[in-house]
């Protein structure tokens, strides 16, 4: 494995490569992990050669990266492990962040999708 590779933990570098097992592209990896595409390849390379281990699975809580999208469900992916997973694009009437004057109100009701 090369220099570059050790400022990253092992964490890290098994997420990338369970992300690449996943079927996930290079250019994908690095966009939702912000890691140089560079770095990716050079895992990937040392992967194939058997220098770097096929990783497990990693015990993590789930960092999802969702898109902003007007569609009613919406598809988030983990930074972490690359699981995909799909969420509803809705405020739901037991929203945390709303007072309980606007839950009476009513207010919530104007921004839920059907």
């Amino acid at each position: 494995m090369n220099t570059r590779s050790r400022s990253y933990d092992t964490d890290t570098i098994d997420s990338v490569l369970l992300g690449y097992i996943a079927g996930y592209s290079q250019r994908n990896i690095s966009t939702i992990t912000k890691i140089p595409r560079t770095t990716i390849r050079e895992w990937i390379y040392d992967l194939k050669k058997g220098r770097i281990a096929t990783p497990g699975s990693i015990e993590h809580a789930h960092y999802w990266v969702i898109e902003y999208s007007t569609e009613e469900v919406v598809e988030g992916i983990c930074k972490i492990c690359f699981q995909t997973r799909k969420f509803l694009n809705r405020i739901e009437d037991n929203n945390p962040w709303m007072t309980r004057e606007e839950k009476e109100e009513g207010l919530w009701k104007n921004t839920l999708v059907k």
